[in-house]
């Protein structure tokens, strides 16, 4: 046998070395490991253990650094608030998973687990990471969810493996940076950042709805939801995201968008709402065919956007149609007017001189 699990099962302990190369622990007598860990396996490569664990790991976690030859480490729920630099000693971790701890800090030697390819950091309390992050040159996934992070070191973006990125409530990350962080990830397909995890916008046709991002089929971050973020401007690495689709904006402060937005190509979707722009250049957003100022007080109306076929307008304070929407071109087919105060028999009139058009009142 080489693989153990127990739960509140009352099984005594084993004598003498177990020979089990996994061992899992949940919810179990504390005192059973605490016993048995120098009986373990010495080459065990996989220990599993959470929830009421607390005096193992306490009084056990250098002496479990010392199983080198273990390629999977969770422990979750066991209420770590450090490592020892003996962690480094673990050269053949391919997964680590210190989810659910309380961890504030990381030592410089968990740069030396090069092997890794899964570290979850999720739930714990971490300020900051140490640069030797960079040298887990064969990580995949790395989740730094609901920690207290107010930046990321720049050595991050040398994690070229990388293929998924959580970041979500960190609240001290501003969207800004997450931004240029994206913009220096060749590989990224998922990058998780919102504050707002009720907002249900889904951005049609994407195959799939991350909050946050959406991916292509083609692994191609292809939108970037940035909404209730608290930015006052959207930085200039946003140009260097040329594939991007689908764009939301909307809940922030942001008065203007940089002129390297118009290297979005590809941007079809774009929420600005609830913003009072002082300065928008239409004609940079050649390819829209749909864009939201929901919530506006201050409107810049479309001009020179050839595609453009759906418009919200909605709670825009408004009592009149604006004119630049009744010289909107022929492919227009949708038009949200709702939330305003526009008399019906002006929304009646338009409808009649615009049968095609779908107007919601």
């Amino acid at each position: 046998m080489k693989e153990l699990s127990y739960n509140k099962n009352g099984f005594a302990r084993p004598n003498g070395r177990s020979g089990f190369k996994h061992l899992y622990h949940k919810d179990g007598r504390s005192w059973w490991v605490a016993y048995t860990l120098k009986e373990l396996e010495p080459r065990m490569e996989a220990f599993y253990a959470g929830t009421k664990s607390k005096k193992i790991i306490h009084l056990h976690l250098h002496a479990l650094c010392e199983f080198t030859d273990l390629k999977v480490l969770v422990l979750i729920k066991c209420r770590i608030d450090s490592l020892p630099a003996e962690i480094g000693q673990l050269a053949q971790l391919t997964i680590l998973d210190l989810s659910d701890n309380q961890l504030t800090s990381l030592p410089a030697e968990i740069g030396q687990l090069t092997q890794l390819t899964t570290l979850d950091l999720s739930n714990n309390q971490l300020t900051s990471l140490p640069a030797e992050i960079s040298q887990l040159t064969q990580l995949t996934t790395l989740d730094l969810s609901n920690n207290q992070l107010t930046s990321l070191p720049a050595e991050i973006s040398q994690l070229t493996q990388l293929t998924e990125l959580e970041l979500r409530n960190n609240p001290l990350i501003s969207s800004g940076e997450i931004v240029k962080i994206i913009a220096n990830f060749v590989n990224i397909r998922k990058l998780l950042k919102d504050g707002n995890p009720d907002d249900t916008h889904h951005l049609s046709p994407l195959p799939i709805r991350i909050t946050g991002a959406s991916i292509s089929k083609e692994g191609i971050l292809s939108s970037l939801n940035l909404s209730n973020s608290n930015m006052s401007a959207l930085p200039a690495e946003i140009g260097q995201l040329t594939e991007l689709q689908g764009l939301h904006l909307e809940g922030n402060q942001i008065t203007t968008l940089p002129p390297e937005i118009g290297n979005l190509k590809f941007l079809h979707t774009l929420y600005l709402s609830g913003k009072e722009f002082s300065d928008f250049d239409c004609s940079l957003l050649v390819a829209i065919e749909f864009l939201s100022f929901s919530g506006s007080s201050f409107l810049i109306l479309p001009q020179n956007m050839p595609w453009l076929h759906g418009l919200d307008l909605s709670n825009c304070s408004l009592h009149q149609i604006p004119q630049e929407v009744k010289s909107l071109k022929a492919h227009f087919v949708y038009l949200d007017l709702s939330g305003n105060s526009i008399p019906e028999e002006e929304i009646e009139a338009l409808r009649r001189e615009r049968p095609g058009w779908t107007i919601k009142h």
